[in-house]
């Protein structure tokens, strides 16, 4: 049985004359004819009633009209369910984020995806950096939100946001009621720094940002996200420098203080596969740098 079979009844049924049927299906007669006696032959049961004068619906074909309109109605919403995923208008994106993302722009491009394509599920994931990588790699994760962009031959990085870098210093601290700090200044206190293993990028930034200020960290606890390195300089265990948007969390026993010129910056990259076939990624691509452009957040 051909889904043109299906047609061809249907017309005919809702006509109740082949030559009508004909007409508005674009064939003759003569074929519409025979198609139908095939798909009767092919369930084995009569479906019209047909005399010189009429044609009529016997009960069964009264009964396989509507089934077949439903599954003629099945096989319409099919297609366009296909389009809509091969144009990306549908469909699943899967993506990951560092946690500082959620402090700055990746809320409003969540909410604007989520706006614009009502029909994408997104599958949203906490990633440290070098998690992203190798989930990317794998082909576990379309996109990714990284700090700052990766470079490997098989990954396009772009930076989507910039941000100054600001000094947490516990609240007491002898530096917590400065309104500037320059880099140097830091240079005796001990370090609350980033993972290499789980954010190496970052990590090297700040690393060779106190080295091109004069000194070595004094390294003396290791942190694996935003939100910890915030804690344990709460809890008087050191300074760290951070992006700028933390600024819009309230984090209690922390100061935040401004760096002086040239202020460092950080850079938050959007990356994905250079493989990647996802048809929804382009326009995803499309809402990150209309809700970022040249975005930037100042200390």
């Amino acid at each position: 049985m051909e889904l043109r079979h299906i047609r061809y009844f249907v017309a005919v049924a809702e006509d109740l004359h082949f030559g009508r049927a004909a007409e508005r299906l674009h064939i003759a007669q003569p074929p519409l004819s025979r198609q139908i006696m095939q798909l009767e032959q092919e369930m084995r049961v009569t479906l019209l009633e047909r005399t010189k004068r009429h044609v009529k619906l016997t009960p069964a074909g009264a009964v396989f009209l509507g089934k077949a309109r439903e599954l003629l109605a099945l096989a319409d919403e099919s297609v366009v369910a296909a389009q809509r995923v091969a144009s990306g208008q549908a469909g699943s994106l899967t993506l990951s984020f560092v946690g500082s993302a959620m402090f700055s722009i990746l809320p409003g491009i969540l909410r604007s995806a989520r706006e614009r394509f009502p029909d994408v599920e997104l599958s949203v994931h906490e990633m440290t950096t070098g998690q992203q990588v190798s989930a990317l790699l794998a082909g576990r994760m379309q996109v990714a939100f990284v700090r700052p962009r990766v470079v490997h031959p098989e990954i396009v990085s772009e930076v989507v946001f910039r941000e100054d870098l600001v000094a947490a210093v516990p609240e007491g601290h002898r530096f917590a009621g400065r309104n500037v700090l320059a880099l140097g200044d830091l240079a005796a206190e001990p370090f609350i720094l980033f993972s290499r293993n789980v954010s190496p990028s970052f990590g090297d930034q700040v690393m060779s940002l106190c080295i091109a200020a004069g000194f070595a960290p004094i390294f003396v606890q290791e942190a694996l996200e935003m939100q910890t390195a915030l804690g344990l300089v709460a809890a008087n265990l050191g300074v760290s420098l951070l992006p700028g948007s933390v600024r819009r969390i309230a984090w209690p026993g922390v100061v935040l203080i401004p760096l002086a010129e040239p202020v460092p910056q950080t850079e938050l990259s959007v990356a994905y596969r250079a493989d990647e076939t996802s048809a929804i990624l382009p326009h995803f691509l499309d809402i990150v740098r209309n809700n970022t452009g040249d975005s930037e957040i100042g200390a």
